[in-house]
């Protein structure tokens, strides 16, 4: 019987490779077929006004996407990444990592592929642990056995490979677990799917659900409440804010406009406190301080969280963890009529 299975392991094993060879083939084809086409057309595209190959681009953005957000192809795609960096041993995006404490819980930032991040959630008095967004179950799947902690939950933001890719993998290695996931996004593997104001609990940490479509039609921030003082029953913590949100920028309107990021942030969010430390999906800092410089070259502000940003990354360390006051300065640069170069919707709470 092991030998059998493990002759049906081998055979999945070299299937996979396989699987993963031919799919890297086909992109390659339809990529030298695009370049050849691009330097072809390119005298003819001279003449051609810019609106036909701004909707043409459109066009061909818009099937890509559905293709790797709708199918297996896009998963495939992304385990392929994901295996392909753990082979090359290739160093993490961000290695001066460090915990942050929370009133009940642990929060341990976890970086994967070229700027991503996950998070584990750690409760102190129970060691019950959450993993927000598992792109990398193998990499997450060592940081609990290295922490000796119980997965309990994992947290997806939403449906994109590079947050719900591990979701799968994790879910048959630990039998029981529940998969969080926003009513509607089709989260892979969720368990439980969750709508705005909906509770949960790692724990003796609580988590509270906000709905923030806009990146996704299902996408959902998680904001851990914890203890408060002088009075106060609970206070809001940690945003952990997946593609809404980032330092000095929001995430792509895949599925909403301009009104629903306006909506989702300064609305939905409008309740969490400046004190809220903000726990992004991806490390976009830098690049989104420069397109502030960009906007406002001469806001102090921008300047300096620009600076502080630049020199984070250049010693490895995370730019993408803030307290929510910073974050909003940063949102509200602009105090103006938006400029012919700017995006005509001002983030900047009232």
């Amino acid at each position: 019987m092991e030998a059998f299975e493990g002759c049906c392991a081998k055979v999945m094993s070299l299937l996979t490779g396989w699987i993963g060879l031919i799919g890297r083939f086909i992109f390659a084809i339809f990529g030298a077929v695009f370049l050849a086409l691009g330097i072809a057309l390119y005298p003819v595209g001279c003449l051609i006004p810019s609106w036909v190959g701004n909707f043409a681009f459109q066009c061909a953005f818009k099937i890509g996407y559905q293709l790797y957000v709708f199918t297996p192809l896009g998963r495939m795609i992304h385990m392929q990444m994901i295996n392909s960096r753990r082979k090359g041993h290739s160093q993490p995006h961000t290695i001066n990592i460090t915990a942050t404490s929370l009133s009940t819980c642990d929060v341990i930032p976890v970086p994967i592929l070229a700027d991503n991040y996950g998070y584990m959630i750690i409760d102190r008095a129970t060691k019950q642990a959450a993993v927000v967004d598992p792109a990398d179950p193998r990499l997450m799947e060592q940081m609990l056995e290295r922490r000796k902690v119980q997965l309990t939950t994992i947290l997806t933001t939403h449906r994109h490979h590079d947050h719900a890719g591990g979701n799968l993998e994790l879910k048959k290695k630990f039998p029981g677990v529940v998969v969080v996931g926003g009513k509607g996004d089709n989260v892979a593997g969720v368990t439980k799917e969750v709508s705005d104001g909906d509770r949960l609990s790692i724990g003796e940490t609580l988590v509270q659900i906000v709905e923030t479509p806009c990146h996704t039609t299902g996408h959902v921030v998680f904001v851990v409440c914890g203890r408060g003082g002088a009075g106060v029953s609970e206070v809001a913590e940690g945003v952990f804010s997946g593609d809404t949100l980032f330092i000095g920028g929001v995430g792509a309107f895949f599925h909403g406009s301009e009104i629903d990021m306006h909506k989702s942030i300064n609305q939905n969010l409008s309740w969490v406190p400046d004190s809220a430390l903000v726990f992004c999906g991806h490390e976009y800092t830098v690049e989104n301080c420069r397109f502030a410089e960009w906007l406002e070259p001469g806001n102090p502000l921008v300047l300096a969280r620009s600076s502080w940003a630049v020199k984070r990354r250049a010693m490895k360390s995370g730019a993408s963890v803030a307290v929510n006051g910073r974050k909003r300065d940063a949102r509200e640069v602009r105090a103006g009529p938006p400029v012919d170069r700017a995006c005509p919707l001002h983030l900047g709470q009232s």
